[in-house]
């Protein structure tokens, strides 16, 4: 009576993988019935399974509680790191994890398409695609597309695109759409953050969903202040080279590619910080 948490799904079961995909379906599916009223709990699941990078991943877009069934001393630390702060906080989206327009009517269980999921951290886009077929054999590859048109309701004209596990970050308009295509437990996660004057903060690039480490941008002139939940590798779109970057600390270390304007600066203090950036 105290709490809107409610489970969505079926359980985790360890040992039947053609489970996984409908998992994901299943919470995504009753999250846009139930999601209006209460919090979607997607349920535990194992780190350090064969399909942990996959659940956590979901777990990452849900917008809801993440906690892990492993056995004693057979966690995947290294993992479990990327869902959380330094404090040990989840690193939450805004609400509910929905599929996307195009897959809302289509079972990705059964049909030849893969689970797009969106959500919102703040001013910045979510989508995550899966890939929610198995069969013993490994089965084919499933194509798709992703791009900022898939997040309902979200602002701006062009965004920085970031794909989890790659090194830059890539413009894009809003009616842009990039391909691509996952094998068997395949799954990949894309950051869209609106640029404004120059500049769009997508969050750490260490953490499954980086965007919401970024609990405040304040923009003034050739400055912005970034209010951070943790330290880490902050990744960013940047139309110019930065002059310096400083955090409380002192100065911090930064690179900058000229081609994809990608900006990345590392802070190695963890928990709570302010990040400047100066041009």
């Amino acid at each position: 009576r105290d709490s809107t948490l409610q489970r969505t799904s079926i359980d985790f079961f360890p040992r039947a993988p053609a489970s996984h995909g409908a998992h994901l379906y299943a919470n995504a599916q009753v999250g846009v019935w139930f999601g209006e009223f209460m919090h979607p709990d997607w349920d535990m699941f194992q780190s350090a399974h064969e399909w942990g990078g996959y659940h956590a991943a979901a777990r990452a877009l849900s917008g809801g509680p993440v906690y892990v069934s492993d056995p004693p001393a057979a966690h995947d630390f290294a993992l479990l790191r990327r869902l959380v702060c330094a404090d040990g906080t989840v690193l939450r989206a805004d609400g509910p994890a929905l599929p996307t327009l195009d897959t809302l009517l289509r079972d990705p269980t059964r049909e030849d398409c893969l689970l797009k999921l969106w959500n919102r951290a703040g001013a910045a886009g979510l989508v995550g695609a899966f890939n929610c077929r198995w069969s013993p054999d490994g089965g084919s590859p499933l194509a798709g597309e992703v791009g900022p048109g898939d997040v309902s309701g979200l602002d701006g004209a062009e965004f920085a695109c970031f794909r989890h596990g790659t090194a830059t970050v890539e413009r894009l308009r809003r009616d842009e759409r990039r391909e691509l295509a996952l094998g068997q437990g395949g799954w990949a996660l894309f950051v869209f953050a609106p640029i404004v004057d120059g500049f769009a903060a997508v969050g750490l690039a260490d953490k499954l969903n980086g965007a919401a480490a970024v609990t405040a941008a304040r923009r003034e002139r050739d400055r912005v202040e970034l209010e951070l939940r943790d330290g880490g590798d902050l990744v960013a779109f940047s139309e110019r080279r930065p002059r310096r970057c400083r955090a409380a600390a002192g100065p911090a270390e930064f690179s900058w590619e000229a081609s994809s304007r990608t900006l990345r600066v590392a802070l190695a203090a963890p928990g709570r910080q302010t990040l400047v950036i100066e041009w």
